[in-house]
């Protein structure tokens, strides 16, 4: 009897495991939006929202958002704009997420800049990714991906997992929907890795994003949106753990197949970011050095 009941216990014990597993990885995600009007000279025609889904690396005492660059610029592949050029650029990470971290419950990003500057490029020329440093990181009490880096591709893969918020309005009042972060699971799937692309007059080897082929997708690019730009995890079966794989850019909507920008850039765009930040502190120190021997 006793027997009986160690095993019961252990088989409860791996399963809490499992889902502790699977569902602590939701916390890293986080919700990502902007309201923007648009306007007919000065009356207002619309209002409209863009919305994605980011996560947070902390490196040292520096703290950074990552998101796909197409979520914080507001164009798509084609370089359509979909946000007007009068908007504010204000951006609002929701930082209640399904963990419950709620001080300060929002953090807001000034990215019109970014989209003034930023240059339209395929994603096969370009990752579609872009970081972005927060003032005042010990603010933020946010869950943070770097235990997760560098990361690898396991030898036996496992599902992959991402977690996203889907946009949803009331359909009454046209309000936000309180929300929770949606998982995509990916159990049966094609990995491809430096897969050939073929567009137009255009073709070439594509070594940014890892393309993922679903088999039986049941989900729709439409039940996507939002999630671009959330974290994503590729179970390692020998070790039984998940590790990051990338950031979820985008959805083909032909074949169904996603996109994940590889690790490898988000280090690279890490580091670029922190040398521009490294840059601006030289410049502002040297200004600062002159206006003090002008005195």
């Amino acid at each position: 009897m006793k027997l009986i009941i160690i095993a019961i216990a252990l088989l409860q014990s791996l399963s809490c495991f499992s889902q502790h597993d699977y569902d602590s990885l939701r916390k890293y995600s986080y919700y990502i939006l902007e309201n923007y009007e648009n306007r007919d000279s000065d009356t207002i025609v619309s209002t409209a929202r863009i919305t994605g889904t980011g996560y947070f690396i902390r490196q040292a005492d520096k703290l950074y958002f990552f998101t796909a660059r197409h979520v914080l610029t507001g164009t798509d592949e084609s370089c359509n704009r979909m946000i007007p050029p009068d908007a504010s650029g204000i951006m609002n990470i929701a930082l209640v997420n399904d963990a419950g971290i709620m001080q300060p419950e929002f953090l807001s990003l000034n990215v019109k800049a970014i989209r003034d500057t930023t240059a339209c490029n395929y994603l096969q020329v370009s990752p579609d990714i872009i970081a972005y440093e927060i003032n005042d990181p010990g603010n933020y009490p946010v869950y943070s991906i770097e235990n997760f880096l560098p990361s690898y591709l396991p030898a036996e893969r496992g599902k992959i997992i991402t977690f996203g918020y889907r946009d949803s309005l009331d359909a009454e009042d046209g309000s936000p929907i309180s929300r929770e972060s949606i998982p995509m699971v990916t159990k049966s799937y094609r990995f491809y890795n430096n897969y050939q692309f073929y567009r137009g007059q255009e073709n070439g080897v594509d070594s940014i994003n890892y393309l993922v082929g679903i088999k039986d997708a049941l989900f729709s690019i439409r039940e996507l949106q939002g999630h671009s730009g959330s974290p994503a995890f590729i179970k390692d079966n020998k070790r039984n753990r998940f590790v990051f794989l990338g950031t979820l850019a985008g959805m083909n909507y032909n074949t169904n197949n996603l996109s994940f920008v590889k690790p490898l850039y988000i280090k690279r765009t890490l580091i670029k970011t922190q040398a521009r930040s490294y840059k601006k502190l030289q410049i502002l120190s040297f200004l600062n050095t002159v206006l003090f021997c002008q005195v």
